[in-house]
């Protein structure tokens, strides 16, 4: 069943911590959010996935995490604010982030006078966390990957399989015909991909697009977070970022082989219906993660690939109860 994140109050009442700030990061300025109520709070960052799509339109939607962690929502180079600030610097590799993400972290341990943060990545968000954590664990206390990516050439292959079984079944002859047209993956370009996806998002009814129908404008607009001239400007870093590495991410990501070794506890919340990223290839990923902590897989069910938007006290409520467990 689809969930809509409008349902969802958008704003806090009164948060100690909740404010826009600019930071630099990998020589450039890169914008987060704040949001806490106590700024002794653990510190949670969430990485957002696209790559390019910013999430801190999304702040208010689980402004109920506030009040337990200090939450902090970063739009990465080539994302959001920061894209609108510095569009020359898209990300030119998955190491960019990475490497970004890394020095996000120290800084915010400093700022706020902590040993370690919590990271939370979704989609290519969950590859950024998981490498992140493979290779500079010392300062994450929990990785929690959400909607969790491991091999995207693997997961598409399996999800064109799934939207031709689906339009067969339906007997609907118009999609079918632009599935054959445009034939299975792997393919050669991310356009390619991109068709799938939109035929994907209009018969799976499992993944939310925050950009279709309005829904990222009216949620940007709504938080108060955004000026009209970013909400324009988003979508062209989300597509300059998409093309900058979407070989990489394609051809190249194997989380499997790259970032089997996480010494944190991990927990990946993933839902049933994800076709973008399939639940089993996720099981599969975490199984090959050698670790000395725990690591658990929470599935939602009814959930697709936005879990976080789909199903917000859901999500809330899997992410806490994961992250007790790991640390206990």
């Amino acid at each position: 069943m689809r969930r809509s994140p409008l349902s969802t109050p958008l704003h806090p009442t009164s948060y100690a911590l909740d404010e826009v700030r600019w930071v630099t990061i990998g020589g450039m300025p890169q914008a987060i959010h704040v949001l806490g109520r106590a700024p002794a709070s653990p510190l949670l960052l969430f990485l957002h996935g696209g790559p390019g799509v910013p999430h801190m339109p999304f702040t208010y939607v689980n402004a109920a995490l506030a009040e337990s962690f200090v939450v902090v929502h970063w739009d990465q180079r080539g994302a959001g604010k920061t894209f609108c600030a510095s569009p020359q610097n898209i990300p030119r590799s998955v190491d960019d982030l990475v490497s970004d993400a890394s020095e996000m972290v120290d800084w915010l341990c400093r700022e706020f006078g902590q040993e370690k943060i919590t990271v939370v990545g979704h989609s290519c968000g969950s590859a950024i966390g998981a490498l992140l954590a493979s290779r500079d664990p010392a300062r994450i206390a929990a990785f929690v990957g959400l909607g969790q990516v491991a091999d995207l050439q693997s997961a598409e292959f399996i999800r064109y399989g799934m939207v031709v079984r689906v339009v067969e079944e339906r007997r609907d002859r118009a999609n079918l015909h632009r599935l054959r047209d445009l034939g299975p993956p792997p393919y050669q370009c991310g356009a390619a991909s991109d068709k799938l996806e939109a035929i994907a998002a209009t018969v799976m009814d499992d993944c939310l697009d925050p950009f279709a129908d309005g829904r990222f404008a009216r949620l940007a607009a709504a938080s108060g977070l955004c000026t009209d001239q970013e909400v324009v400007t988003y979508a062209t870093g989300t597509r300059s970022s998409q093309r900058a590495l979407w070989s990489e991410l394609v051809f190249q990501l194997d989380l499997g082989s790259q970032a089997c070794r996480l010494e944190v506890p991990v927990a990946f919340i993933v839902g049933d219906r994800d076709s973008f990223a399939p639940s089993f290839l996720a099981e599969e990923y975490l199984r090959k993660i050698r670790t000395r902590h725990s690591k658990i897989f929470c599935r939602l069910g009814g959930v697709g690939h936005w879990p976080h938007l789909q199903a917000p006290s859901l999500y809330r409520a899997a992410l806490k109860t994961v992250l007790a467990r790991s640390t206990n």
